[in-house]
């Protein structure tokens, strides 16, 4: 397994070398938790290619696609500095090694849906003054009850027959650059952020699309806004 993966490496990590790396991955008799630990899965960077683990430690080297990415979109993310691993993208030889990348329960496989986020594009719509209140109201009852919170000096409060459009970015470690993955078309009903400069907590409702869980939504969305480990002006999505 060792020097099936060295020779894939001595070859950039391409053409027949990389596609006997992948059989081997998928047939060899290993447990999949020790293949996993095993420093033989093959990346892709803008600048160089590599082998490593498949478990992410304290430093990650790559993300795992997900196995409806494209080879362009890969390879356009690649182009832009994100590291991703290099895995066969349709029949037999994906689906078994997608199983054994899976049969990790405790998240520590990196796939890029871990460890990307969405960012609004569009938040246009009219104030909302009810909501406006009925959120200020919110905010008075966690200061008296003395729940632990961001520190809120003003809301506003927009409404939109528009869906919430949104774009799915990811990065390698905390503080790293973000890559623009995909658009996301799983937009949310409710998004809430605090601007860290004037503390304002900035609410829109889209009403595209109607469900039973506006409510629900709308709490998760603010709780998630206000929380202390929020990131700064970072939309929260609710869905």
């Amino acid at each position: 397994m060792m020097r099936i993966a060295k020779d894939s490496g001595d070859r950039d990590n391409s053409g027949p070398a990389l596609e006997r790396l992948w059989l081997a991955i998928a047939m060899v008799g290993v447990q999949d938790e020790e293949l996993l630990e095993m420093p033989i899965w093959p990346y892709q960077s803008n600048h160089i290619s590599g082998l490593s683990e498949a478990i992410a430690g304290r430093d990650c080297t790559a993300l795992f696609p997900m196995k409806n990415d494209g080879k362009d979109v890969i390879d356009r993310m690649v182009s832009d500095g994100l590291p991703m691993f290099c895995l066969p993208r349709e029949g037999a030889l994906m689906e078994k090694i997608y199983q054994r990348l899976q049969s990790d329960r405790d998240g520590r496989v990196p796939f890029i849906s871990t460890r990307s986020r969405m960012k609004i594009e569009s938040r246009d719509g009219e104030e909302w003054q009810v909501l406006v209140k009925a959120t200020e109201n919110i905010m008075k009852a966690l200061r008296a009850l003395k729940i632990p919170h961001s520190t809120v000096r003003g809301v506003r409060v927009s409404k939109t027959e528009k869906r919430i459009d949104g774009k799915l970015y990811a990065k390698l470690v905390k503080g790293g650059r973000e890559v623009f993955w995909k658009e996301d078309y799983n937009t949310p009903n409710v998004i809430a952020s605090l601007s860290r400069e004037n503390s304002v907590l900035s609410i829109t409702v889209s009403t595209a699309k109607h469900n039973s869980r506006a409510d629900e939504e709308l709490m998760e969305a603010i709780s998630e806004a206000i929380s202390p480990d929020q990131g700064e002006g970072e939309a929260v999505r609710a869905d």
